[in-house]
């Protein structure tokens, strides 16, 4: 017997681990980043109020090594190594899956290269303290938000797209609602 079949194939709980850790605790963050940053359409000082709360987490530097920086750190650069060794065949099967595919892999790059800018910028710089006058003095540079809003449009799409291939796979037949070729679909997209 060879070497090859007794050893258990581990890509199978690395990807769906890599699956896990997308949905849940980065979807779970990405959900909360998103409700906690929009006290800013409230006012400055709801802004202010909310991000104060945040560093008042208990252990919070444990719940944040646990389930944000780890969780980021496996899916992204599991996700990194994933896109690497696939090989894209757009070129030559041009069909929509294929298409979506490849824009969920670079998306995700975008992505992946924003958050650790974003961390290192705005909690390691910072140490977690942003006010609305920083990020709104960040958001004045073209650039910055520039990539703020490809970034945000990336982890959207990168997401999205995750969880319509997954609704499509699990779709009962016929179900065209969920078909990657539907109009919902290409809207969503």
């Amino acid at each position: 017997m060879s070497a090859t079949a007794t050893r258990p194939d581990s890509s199978y709980f690395l990807r769906k681990l890599h699956s896990l850790t997308g949905i849940v605790p980065v979807g779970a963050f990405l959900a909360e980043h998103f409700w906690s940053n929009s006290t800013a359409l409230v006012g400055a000082r709801q802004y202010d109020e909310t991000s104060q709360t945040l560093q008042t987490i208990p252990f919070r530097i444990f719940v944040e090594w646990a389930f944000i920086f780890l969780p980021i750190l496996y899916h992204g650069g599991y996700g990194v190594y994933i896109w690497l060794r696939g090989q894209s065949n757009v070129s030559e099967y041009p069909w929509v899956k294929n298409w979506l595919f490849t824009l969920q892999r670079y998306t995700g790059l975008i992505a992946f290269a924003y958050i650790g800018w974003h961390l290192y910028t705005e909690r390691w710089l910072t140490h977690g303290t942003s006010t609305y006058a920083t990020v709104a003095r960040d958001l004045q540079s073209p650039w910055y938000l520039a990539f703020f809003t490809l970034a945000s449009a990336s982890g959207i799409s990168s997401a999205s797209g995750v969880l319509l291939q997954r609704c499509a796979r699990n779709a009962p037949p016929g179900n065209s609602a969920c078909s990657l070729e539907s109009p919902l679909a290409s809207s969503a997209c």
